[in-house]
């Protein structure tokens, strides 16, 4: 069953169609005086015969007539209601889901235990010890890689990273945590129970310098990795 809604865009329609093909309109197709062609018509008074003047509009303005005709003909049916559903527009862009999270950068390979307060300032000191980082999830263990030794300069050329944390069963033992399927990879970490424990970075081949940092050198470096 079609309503009268329908029905009202059905003849509008039609109407439309026969102004495009340059066809006369009639008033039962929702014609308003203004779309017709204007008519002079007057009756001598001697003759009583009807006299009709036509005037033939120019294409240019008959073309701004039916344009403008039919913007107004279809304007009941153009509300913001359907702007509103926004079928057309641009979805906005996710943001990037990240990750923050607690590192301490150890210095030695064989390192099991948590560093003591005078260890951690003696990293820190060397551009190593305690970072907070914020980290892009959908980072893989490349991109995980290539982060850390942005934070920690010292990690390049170590040969490879092993991360640990503190064991359940004691507050100053590490233990490893083993890497997933893809590596170590900030999803992976970000789900795999570290809670609020902080996550420790152990080099694998090679201890790490533990020369401290000159604060010039430190900030120089940082201006260099900004740029």
């Amino acid at each position: 069953m079609v309503d009268k809604t329908t029905q009202e865009i059905i003849k509008c329609l039609d109407t439309a169609a026969k102004l495009l093909r340059g066809e006369a309109v009639s008033s039962n197709d929702n014609v308003g005086s203004s779309s017709r062609t204007s008519e002079n018509t007057t009756h001598s008074s001697e003759l009583a015969i009807p006299i009709t003047t036509v005037h033939v509009p120019s294409p240019s303005f008959q073309y701004s007539r039916v344009t403008s005709y039919l913007r107004n003909l279809f304007k009941p049916y153009g509300t913001s209601k359907g702007r509103e559903r926004g079928v057309n527009l641009p979805q906005p862009s996710a943001s990037l889901s990240t990750w923050t999270h607690r590192f301490i950068c150890l210095s030695s390979k064989d390192s099991e235990t948590v560093p003591s307060k005078d260890e951690k300032r003696s990293l820190f000191e060397a551009g190593l010890g305690e970072r907070k980082l914020t980290l892009v999830k959908t980072s893989d263990s490349s991109d995980f890689l290539q982060q850390l030794e942005e934070k920690f300069p010292k990690l390049k050329g170590c040969g490879g990273i092993e991360l640990l944390r503190t064991s359940s069963a004691s507050r100053s033992a590490l233990q490893l945590i083993n890497p997933g399927l893809h590596g170590y990879t900030v999803e992976y970490l970000s789900n795999c129970y570290l809670g609020q424990a902080t996550c420790f970075i152990r080099p694998i081949q090679k201890d790490l310098d533990g020369t401290p940092i000159d604060e010039v050198e430190e900030v120089i470096y940082h201006v260099v990795q900004s740029n």
